[in-house]
């Protein structure tokens, strides 16, 4: 009985109305910049940096804070926020020394200060 009643009865017909915008609709994908990040530049970044921090002072200073402490979770968190601030720094301060000096005349500097210490490593200080 109650298949009888919901096939006869007719639903109202409500008109159509076009839902309005959204005031702040959010921008279309086509809009977007096509190349967010540099993919090949932020790979080569972690891996450089990678290399470099391995078993660097500050990596052994964390195994040693880490083999010591009763909390390595506050240590692990204590360096990577120290990792954290010192690239900031390196990265404002090199996009700052940027603006005056080519980039060429910048690796200069950076291989120079690494050949300098390559060879003190090398020849150990008497």
């Amino acid at each position: 009985m109650d298949s009888e009643r919901s096939s006869n009865a007719q639903s109202p017909s409500l008109p159509h109305t076009p839902t309005p915008p959204l005031p702040h609709s959010p921008t279309p994908i086509s809009h977007l910049p096509t190349k967010f990040m540099d993919w090949q530049l932020l790979g080569l970044t972690f891996m450089t940096v990678f290399i470099a921090e391995i078993g660097d002072k500050s990596q052994l200073a964390a195994i040693a804070l880490g083999g010591s402490s009763q909390h390595p979770r506050a240590v692990f968190f204590g360096s990577v926020a120290a990792l954290l601030l010192a690239s900031s720094i390196g990265v404002l301060a090199g996009g700052e020394i940027a603006a005056f000096l080519p980039a060429k005349v910048l690796k200069g500097f950076a291989a120079l200060g690494f050949a300098i210490l390559s060879v003190r490593l090398l020849w150990p200080q008497e």
